[in-house]
Parts: C-alpha cells; structure tokens; sequence
C-alpha cells in the first residue's frame, strides 16, 4: 500500500494578509508523487505484487485516515505486506545526494532500500533528528502498529551541490513554512530534487513489488516485538 495525505490544517484567520495553509510540501507534493508513480507504474504492466495507492485525510488530526484503514481495510488485511509512505518531497527544498529511510532498520525491506540508493548513486543518511520521532508522527506509523512493516523515505540534508548547506535550508523551512501559509506555490522548488526523492521512492517499491521474497521484520526490532502478532 503506498499512501500520501490529503488534508492539511485548513483556515486561521489569526494570519491577516494570508489565512490559508495551503500545504504544497505538507503534502500536496506527496498526494501528487503518489499519482505519478501509479501512472508510472501502470505503464510498466502488471508487477508480480500488487499495489494499492491510498489517498488518506485526518493525518493532521492524528493518522485518522490511515488508522481507520489500517484496522478496516478495504481489501484481505492479510493480502498486505507493506506499507510506503510519502509525506512531503523534501527534494523539493534542495536536491540532495543522500536519502533517509525511516523505518530502515525495522524490516527487509531495507533490501529495496539499498536497491533504489545504489541505482540512483546516493548514500543511505541516519535520521538527523531522532529526537523527534519522524517515525511515529506520519500515516506509516498507523500500519505499523497493525503489525505491517512500513517505509517513510525522504532526501537527506546533504546537498548535492556543495556550496549549499543542506540541513540549514531544511531547518530555515521548518521555521518559517512548515505549518504556515506559506507553503504555497509560491516558495522555490528545486525540481531536479523533486524527481530523484520520486524515483528512490519508485525504485524501492519496485524492488519490493517485483524482488523481494517474503516481507518481515527484523527480529531485533522493538517495534516487531511490539506490534508484529
């Protein structure tokens, strides 16, 4: 199941020039990423597994769209294996040359991981900012805890072009758009960051749809220990 949300805080009209949260990061670029990659997929024929692109609302109120699903899904729930996850195309700030995948040291399918970083030349990064739980905060995490291994993979702060710094133009987006009207269109996108945090997402799936065996977790994971029965 690959899923981006939808829905983002709405209207506050304590913003008096602009009272609108447009969210085209957080994550109209994810609900976007998602079509592209179903198209992209479609003209491929069928993958030896299938995949379910899901639309989620509520992941601003709390995952509610991705816990409902998760408990009731529309489908066999033993008939799903996986979950990816894209919740804002952070490529889109700065094309980097490295990738974070969360939810990598859970599970096999860091094997799709791996396969999409060494096709596309970039390096595996470890979460920068542990302390705050990225993990837990996104619609993976709803999948998670019915027991499905899940990935939430995104570029890492490492610019690609060496004269920029990375992890300062993350953080100067986290102050001054991340839940602001301001993360609208009218923001710089780099696009070439845009289509390689897409194609590590389409490679992994790929991998997992039509490579790998079995999916499980790793049993060192708390996580399996936690939630896998």
């Amino acid at each position: 199941v690959m899923t981006a949300h939808l829905d983002h805080i709405g209207v506050n009209n304590a913003f008096a020039e602009d009272s609108i949260f447009n969210g085209t990061l957080d994550n109209a670029s994810g609900a976007a990423a998602i079509l592209v990659l179903a198209k992209a997929f479609k003209k491929m024929g069928p993958p030896k597994r299938s995949i379910l692109f899901l639309w989620l609302t509520g992941e601003e109120k709390g995952l509610l769209g991705s816990e409902f699903f998760a408990r009731y899904p529309t489908i066999k729930p033993r008939k799903i294996v996986a979950n990816q996850n894209i919740d804002g195309i952070i490529g889109m700030i700065v094309e980097s040359s490295d990738i974070i995948a969360y939810g990598y040291e859970h599970s096999n399918l860091s094997l799709s991981v791996d396969f999409a970083v060494k096709r596309m030349d970039m390096t595996l990064s470890a979460d920068p900012l542990p302390e705050q739980n990225i993990f837990v905060r996104s619609d993976q995490y709803s999948f998670v805890k019915e027991g499905y291994p899940a990935l939430y993979i995104v570029s890492g702060r490492t610019a690609a072009d060496k004269s920029l710094n990375g992890l300062d133009k993350f953080n100067q987006w986290l102050q001054h758009r991340y839940h602001q009207p301001d993360d609208d269109m009218s923001q710089p996108m780099d696009i070439a960051g845009i289509e390689k945090e897409l194609r590590v997402n389409f490679l992994t799936a790929y991998h997992i749809v039509n490579t790998l065996d079995t999916v499980k977790w790793n049993e060192d994971s708390f996580l399996y220990h936690r939630f896998s029965k």
